[in-house]
């Protein structure tokens, strides 16, 4: 995803270097817009189960980093829960 958004030129808006600008309706109107299609490109590539929980994100940045908080490797307690329903799922399957 990230090349693809770098290769457009939209990469910004995620790692929050394209700040909300001030001046102007216009600015800040294409600036919304961008960012509603930032938005709907990771809804759309996300599973369809799981976009419910994220539709209360203003912007791109909070969507992105929102993700990046809930399914990251930093995330132990969640890391560990889902290894060992693997292993216990394993168990089962090698009965």
């Amino acid at each position: 995803m990230k090349i693809t958004l770098g290769a457009k030129n939209k990469l910004a808006f995620l790692e929050g270097k394209l700040a909300v600008p001030e001046g102007g309706f216009e600015d800040y109107d294409r600036w919304r817009r961008c960012d509603y299609m930032m938005t709907l490109w990771i809804l759309n590539s996300i599973s369809k189960d799981m976009v419910g929980s994220f539709l209360y994100a203003i912007t791109a940045r909070e969507l992105w980093v929102e993700l990046g908080e809930q399914y990251s490797e930093s995330n132990g307690p969640m890391v560990y829960q889902i290894k060992r329903q693997i292993a216990s799922i394993s168990k089962i399957i090698s009965m």
